[in-house]
């Protein structure tokens, strides 16, 4: 996080938000990280791999 711009903050019963400590520009990117984790949606199971998150090219009939 860049010093001075979010701040962190504990959000009873949902965890910890961040919050702007000054305006914001719609579209201003505020913040940036790796993924932590990913999932695939029910309605893309069996089109994309659940590994690499790649488009399966084939489907296939075993469990």
């Amino acid at each position: 996080m860049e010093p001075g711009r979010l701040e962190k903050f504990p959000s009873p019963g949902r965890g910890s938000g961040l919050r702007a400590l000054r305006r914001v520009r719609p579209g201003e990117l505020l913040y940036r990280a790796e993924p932590f984790a990913c999932t695939v949606t029910k309605q893309r199971l069996g089109a994309v791999c659940e590994r690499c998150l790649h488009r399966c090219l084939f489907l296939s009939s075993s469990p």
